[in-house]
C-alpha cells in the first residue's frame, strides 16, 4: 500500500509533492502518481507559444506562497530559460505577464528538485501512466482503479485531475470531416490551417483568445470570426494582487450557509458590492459591461486608465469563494452559477492587457470580427457553414471549438462519497477539502473545487495555498490532523 495517490500529476498535483518533500518531516515513505502523461505538465501551463500568457501576474505566481518572490528570483537566475521565451530578466516587476510554458519550465524544475530530495530521504515515488476510473473504500484505506488495469491502494488519496477539453466536441468533431479542432490540442506548427484560411472560433473567454493569438501567428493572412452567445469577452488586467477584504470573507460567507439559495446569492452580492464600494470602485462596471470589440477596447482603455474594476479583489472575490463552495448545498452552488456566471466568466478569465491590444489590433487590420451565435452549423464540401443569431451565413476553412472545459478526467466516486460531498465534509484551512476514509485516511480535493469546472475556478496561487494545507495536515501539524489527534471529525467551517 502506497501512503499517497496523487490523481493528476499537473500544475495542482506537483504542487503538492513539491511541498510534501521541502516541507516539514511527514511520515509519508510512498508516493503514486496517477497520470496518463509526463509530470509537471497539464492543461493550463503546456504550450510553447510565447505570447500565450499566465492570466494572473509574477505578484502571485510563486510556487511558494510564503515567498512570493520566489518565481521572479528562479526567473531573475535563469538568463538562458527567459531568452528562449524572449523575457529579459531586469525588466520584470511583480506586474510581469510571462508565458505559461515558462511557467512549466519553472515548475517542473522544482519537480525534478524534489525528486532528488525525495530520494535523499528515502521516499518512493512511483508513477502509474493511466487515468484514475474510480474510488472505492476497502479495508483500513482506498482503492484507486486505473484505465490500464492497474490498481493502486493508498491511505490518503489527492484528487487534482483540474480541467479537461469540452467532453461536447466529441459529436461535433466527428461530424465535421476533419475541419473542426478542440482549442487544447491547436498548436502553432502543425498542419491543420491551411494557407490564408478563413477559421471560426466558437468561444469568446481566455481559450478563444488565445486560439486566435495561435491562429493569427501561424498565419499572418488568416482571417478570424469569434462566435459566442453573449459576445463579451473577459475582463482586462494589467496586473494581480492579493488584497484581503474587508466584507467578501471567508467568516462572512460562512454564516450564511445555512440560507435558502435565493438568499444565499443576496448575501453574496451585498458583500461583493460592498468591497467594490471600500475599493473605490463602481459595481456597475463589472456588473454590467459592454459587448464586442467595443467593450474590450472600452475595458482596456478603462484599466490603462487605473479604473480596475477586479483585479484587486482577486483575493476575495475568487479564493474566498473557494474556501466555502464545497460546502454548499447543491441548490446553493446552482443558484451562485446562474447569479454570477457572468460576472466569473469576465473576471476569472481576465486577460493581460497585452493580449488585449494584440486582438484589437488584429481587428483593426479587418483580420478580425465578432458575432453572436452560432445557431446552427454544417459540413459543405471540403468547408464549414456557420450561421449566426441573426440569420447571416458565413463559411470556414477550419474551426476551432473554444466553448470551455469539463472534468471528464475526474474518477467516478462511490456513491456515499458524492453524498458527503454535498456539504458534509471536513474544513481543513482555507481552500482545503478533506473527506475521511477508513481508519484516519482520507480523500483530499485539490485544484478547481469538487472537481467543479463550473464552480469558482481557481488560480495557481490558491491552489499552492491548498498544497501547504494539505502537506501541514500529513505533517500532523494542524490540529485535527490524525497524524496526531486520531481520526478527523467531520464539520463544516464556523463563521465567527
Amino acid at each position: 500500500m502506497t501512503d499517497l495517490a496523487i490523481v493528476g500529476a499537473g500544475a495542482a498535483g506537483t504542487a503538492l509533492f513539491i511541498h510534501l518533500v521541502s516541507g516539514a518531516e511527514i511520515r509519508i515513505r510512498r508516493v503514486t502518481f496517477i497520470e496518463p502523461g509526463p509530470l509537471a505538465h497539464g492543461l493550463a501551463f503546456d504550450r510553447t507559444e510565447p505570447y500565450l500568457l499566465c492570466n494572473t501576474s509574477l505578484a502571485v505566481n510563486s510556487l511558494f506562497p510564503d515567498r512570493p518572490r520566489h518565481f521572479e528570483a528562479w526567473l531573475r537566475a535563469n538568463g538562458p530559460a527567459c531568452a528562449r521565451w524572449r523575457i529579459r530578466p531586469r525588466t520584470l516587476t511583480g506586474d510581469t505577464f510571462v508565458p505559461r510554458g515558462l511557467f512549466r519550465h519553472y515548475l517542473a524544475e522544482q519537480l525534478s528538485t524534489a525528486l532528488r530530495v525525495a530520494t535523499a530521504q528515502g521516499i518512493e515515488v512511483d508513477h502509474v501512466r493511466g487515468r484514475a476510473s474510480e474510488i472505492i473504500s476497502c479495508g483500513p484505506g482506498l482503492v484507486v482503479r486505473t484505465n490500464c488495469g492497474t490498481t493502486v491502494k493508498a491511505e490518503y488519496v489527492v484528487l487534482s485531475t483540474g480541467l479537461t477539453a469540452p467532453g461536447t466536441a466529441a459529436s461535433a468533431l466527428a461530424a465535421s470531416a476533419g475541419l473542426l479542432r478542440p482549442v487544447a490540442s491547436l498548436r502553432e506548427d502543425d498542419d491543420f490551417l491551411p494557407e490564408r484560411p478563413v477559421v471560426a472560433i466558437v468561444g469568446a473567454r481566455q481559450s478563444a483568445l488565445d486560439a486566435a493569438l495561435v491562429v493569427a501567428h501561424a498565419r499572418p493572412e488568416a482571417h478570424l470570426v469569434l462566435m459566442s452567445r453573449s459576445a463579451r469577452f473577459p475582463s482586462v488586467r494589467t496586473e494581480m494582487t492579493e488584497h484581503p477584504g474587508q466584507y467578501f470573507t471567508t467568516t462572512a460567507l460562512a454564516a450564511g450557509l445555512d440560507l435558502p439559495p435565493a438568499d444565499v446569492v443576496d448575501h453574496w452580492r451585498r458583500l461583493l458590492r460592498a468591497e467594490a464600494v471600500a475599493n473605490g470602485h463602481d459595481p456597475a462596471v463589472w456588473e454590467r459591461p459592454r459587448s464586442g470589440l467595443p467593450g474590450l477596447a472600452e475595458d482596456l482603455a478603462r484599466t490603462r486608465a487605473g479604473e480596475r474594476a477586479f483585479e484587486r479583489m482577486d483575493r476575495n472575490a475568487i479564493t474566498v469563494a473557494n474556501e466555502v463552495w464545497p460546502f454548499l448545498h447543491e441548490r446553493q452552488r446552482a443558484a451562485v452559477r446562474s447569479a454570477f456566471g457572468g460576472l466569473l466568466r469576465r473576471h476569472v478569465s481576465a486577460i493581460p492587457a497585452v493580449s488585449a491590444e494584440r486582438l484589437l489590433r488584429l481587428h483593426q487590420q479587418r483580420r478580425l470580427r465578432m458575432t453572436r451565435g452560432p445557431r446552427c452549423w454544417r459540413v459543405a464540401g471540403r468547408r464549414l457553414e456557420f450561421t449566426d443569431f441573426r440569420g447571416r451565413v458565413f463559411t470556414a476553412d477550419r474551426a476551432v471549438d473554444a466553448t470551455g472545459f469539463s472534468i471528464a478526467n475526474s474518477p467516478r466516486l462511490p456513491r456515499w462519497l458524492g453524498r458527503q460531498l454535498s456539504g458534509a465534509h471536513r474544513f481543513v484551512e482555507p481552500g482545503t477539502c478533506h473527506i475521511p476514509v477508513g481508519r484516519g485516511g482520507g480523500i483530499f480535493l485539490l485544484g478547481p473545487p469538487l472537481g467543479d469546472a463550473r464552480a469558482v475556478t481557481n488560480y495557481f496561487n490558491a491552489t499552492a495555498r491548498q498544497a501547504m494545507s494539505v502537506t501541514s495536515f500529513l505533517a500532523g501539524e494542524h490540529p485535527d490532523s490524525p497524524v496526531k489527534a486520531g481520526k478527523a471529525r467531520t464539520s463544516r467551517p464556523e463563521a465567527k
